[in-house]
């Protein structure tokens, strides 16, 4: 997974990884193996930020020991929504620079 426009603009930790998994890959349920692997972080460090994502209603569990976004969560919506207004900030400027760059040549 390379490293997204919301991970180059907030800090790259293990917390914001594992939230930037989620927005993108949001509605399937994933195992604390597969996220780890995903994020190259530590199964231990995934398991316990996931723990605390449950408990702080960003996301759920589902049967199968998997976790999914917590879609319905007023936290997880306003974070989604903040998300890609930082992504969507990002693309544009980005484009600006592209756009500047072509026109100088």
């Amino acid at each position: 997974m390379g490293i997204s426009a919301y991970l180059e603009v907030m800090e790259d930790t293990s917390l914001n990884r594992i939230l930037d998994f989620f927005v993108t890959f949001d509605g399937v349920g994933y195992s604390p193996k597969h996220i780890a692997k995903q994020t190259n972080l530590d199964l231990e460090t995934v398991k316990k930020i996931m723990d605390r994502l449950v408990k702080e209603s960003f996301l759920k569990r589902t049967g199968l020991k998997k976790y999914i976004s917590n879609i319905e969560s007023p936290k997880f919506k306003e974070f989604k929504k903040a998300y890609w207004e930082i992504t969507n900030r990002e693309v544009e400027k980005f484009l600006a620079e592209e756009e500047k760059l072509v026109l100088s040549q």
